[in-house]
């Protein structure tokens, strides 16, 4: 067997581990494999690996594109109580102060002073006290 389909092999039956402790012998077991080859064995089961972390990248990529998309979405919503939030229109604190260039905290000094008023933030206790405010431009006075 050549040493690309050996450490194709190998990577394939790493990644069919059933638990952690399987997976990790069997790592263990390629990293001695691959410390007995040669230089140029090495370079042939390297060039291997590469190809496979270029896909492992390439998906990653097309995940993190469609996550971006998904948010992006105007049709993603919370609702609760019969209203109905659309992501976009309403930002957490941290969401917020990045997209206004401010420091969290400033927004948070804001909403207890009262510059960002009551009715433009909501909290959603069932998810961890998650607070919204209403993404608009608040000005201090």
């Amino acid at each position: 067997m050549k040493v690309e389909e050996k450490t194709v092999e190998y990577l394939a039956w790493v990644k069919d581990s059933p638990n952690d402790e399987s997976r990790e012998l069997r790592r263990l077991e390629f990293h001695n494999w691959y410390d007995g080859l040669s230089k140029e064995k090495k370079e042939k089961a390297q060039r291997a690996l590469d190809s496979e972390k270029k896909d492992i990248l390439d998906r990653l990529n097309k995940l993190e594109e469609r996550i971006k998309t998904e948010l992006s979405e105007p049709d993603l919503t919370l609702e609760r109580g019969g209203e109905v939030y659309r992501i976009g229109e309403w930002l957490t604190v941290k969401e917020y102060a990045k997209e206004h260039g401010y420091k969290p905290t400033r927004v948070i000094n804001w909403i207890h002073r009262g510059i960002i008023p009551g009715d433009c933030i909501t909290v959603f206790p069932e998810l961890g006290n998650l607070r919204l405010l209403r993404n608009l431009l608040y000005k201090e006075a």
